[in-house]
């Protein structure tokens, strides 16, 4: 499943792997750790990881291992309560093999549009002046 997602963005036998066992492991951790917005367990599914492939594939963040954090960071910590991000993050990080450094990269404008830069993230601009 995770491959024909992922063919176009990489063939890494170590991502496809990381992606594995984050995805394991985050649904064993919304089981007996983690919280939603409302103190219950978050229910995680093969579609919150499909989605969060399906973006990562279009490699938004320019770099494959960037971009499937980021993503599937969007899909995992949405239903999450705040101070419970730095468990999936952290989590993310460990088991594809990404540090705190390589975060920290900037992300380079998007391709197709114009955009500006606001917090590290890239946002459209419209025609209006605002």
């Amino acid at each position: 499943l995770i491959l024909g997602y992922l063919k176009d963005l990489t063939e890494s036998s170590s991502i496809i792997n990381g992606t594995i066992r984050f995805y394991h492991s985050v649904r064993e951790m919304a089981e007996t750790r983690l919280l939603d917005g409302t103190g219950r367990k978050p229910h995680y599914s093969l579609r919150n990881l499909c989605r969060g492939l399906n973006y990562a594939a279009s490699n938004p963040f320019g770099s494959p291992l960037r971009s499937l954090y980021e993503c599937l960071c969007m899909s995992f910590l949405t239903q999450l309560r705040q101070d419970q991000h730095y468990l999936v993050t952290g989590l993310v990080q460990q088991c594809l093999g990404i540090t705190e450094q390589s975060l920290k990269t900037v992300i380079p404008p998007p391709k197709g549009y114009k955009a500006i830069q606001v917090e590290g993230f890239w946002l459209a601009v419209g025609s209006e002046t605002p």
